[in-house]
């Protein structure tokens, strides 16, 4: 009791129902505030947890079967590289 499960299911058109997946159906998030970049942040805490990713694929319906997309960078350099020098060919 006190703990968090993700129950995974599978919809079946043909029958119009959903069957739990029985591999790995039902697992237990073992810490729902372990940090998850890239995920929305649904409690707007400023902090994106597992606990907002399963809370936004449940509103969303999204396919977790991949990892989260990495979070864009949001800083500009300061100046443009310098320019690789081109090689020369030797006599």
């Amino acid at each position: 009791m006190g703990k968090r499960y993700l129950f995974a299911t599978k919809y079946n058109p043909d029958h119009r129902f959903n069957t739990v997946i029985p591999v790995h159906g039902d697992i237990p998030i073992p810490d729902t505030e372990a940090p998850a970049p890239g995920a929305p942040d649904m409690n707007a805490d400023g902090q994106p947890t597992m606990s907002d990713r399963w809370m936004a694929a449940v509103q969303n319906q999204n396919d977790l079967s991949t990892a989260p997309p990495d979070e864009e960078p949001t800083e500009e350099p300061d100046e443009d590289p310098a320019p690789e020098p081109s090689p020369t060919s030797s006599p």
